[in-house]
């Protein structure tokens, strides 16, 4: 990709996605209540992957949206820019760097801004607002930066390439729709946040470093070891941290029973027997 036409993608973005945006709001989507065509389009798509799910899809799905949390992308990215350091491919890490973090941020962004509010059947609880999809947007972001390099560098078919890029970030999409975590305009959002700020990286990349990329760079022996070294680590400690992060996973029902639960008796009646001799205290 020239960086021309990646200046020329990025504007496209931008334009796609505030009038995406724009459209959203002008349509009571992001309202609380979900007015609006795209709303009830949400709510019903909501509804039939809620009834569609069972303990196998929970169960996998579960895994896949590991792959979108902020723990996995920063250790993955972080193994990424060891690797292409090794490779004496430095060049890449400005802008793989300000992929994610511009996508994330811009993501917490607009979450603080609207507020929406999750489905009402999730899987698990989650504490910040749904709107967009946090994972949607860091795996177009990691994972299409990381595809973007393989083609680059041309470290395989770029068919197959492509198509593990795309499966991993659609599936890491789809787990937020099982799951019930997301609405589908939420994850869509999420993915044109990432994809913008993707782009933009891509530009970076391009026009700061185009003939450093063209460059051959020979491989010493010892820095290939390095790199199986770093790859090895990334393997053990991925198993860690997305087992980590799924037993971390609240589930929701058990969470709104313990916001539904009545008060504790004991605890009550400690509370008003260590008040009473205040309330009959003479007057002074």
């Amino acid at each position: 990709m020239t960086s021309i036409r990646a200046i020329v993608v990025t504007i496209m973005l931008v334009v796609c996605t505030v009038f995406y945006f724009l459209f959203l709001c002008s349509t009571g989507a992001l309202a609380p209540a979900n007015a609006g065509p795209i709303g009830r389009f949400d709510l019903h798509i909501a509804r039939v992957f809620c009834n569609l799910r069972d303990d196998g899809l929970i169960r996998f799905f579960t895994l896949v949206t590991a792959f979108g949390s902020w723990r996995v992308v920063f250790l993955l990215a972080a193994a990424a820019s060891l690797l292409l350091g090794l490779a004496r491919r430095s060049s890449y890490l400005p802008g793989l760097w300000m992929t994610l973090v511009g996508s994330q941020t811009v993501n917490q962004f607009l979450k603080d801004l609207f507020l929406r509010a999750r489905p009402d059947h999730a899987v698990y609880q989650e504490v910040s607002s749904s709107f967009p999809s946090g994972h949607s947007a860091a795996s177009v972001a990691l994972f299409g930066f990381l595809t973007y390099v393989m083609l680059r560098e041309r470290s395989g078919p770029k068919l197959l390439v492509l198509i593990g890029g795309i499966s991993v970030i659609t599936l890491v999409g789809l787990s937020r729709l099982v799951l019930g975590e997301h609405y589908p305009s939420d994850v869509l959002s999420g993915y044109l946040v990432g994809a913008v700020w993707l782009s933009m990286g891509i530009c970076l990349t391009e026009l700061r470093s185009r003939n450093a990329l063209e460059t051959g760079v020979k491989i010493t022996p010892r820095r290939r070891r390095a790199a199986f070294v770093v790859i090895s680590f990334t393997a053990i400690a991925l198993y860690f941290v997305v087992k980590t992060y799924t037993s971390g996973l609240q589930p929701a029902h058990q969470a709104a029973s313990a916001r539904l639960q009545p008060p504790d008796l004991a605890t009550n009646v400690e509370e008003a027997t260590t008040e009473k001799p205040a309330l009959l205290s003479p007057k002074a």
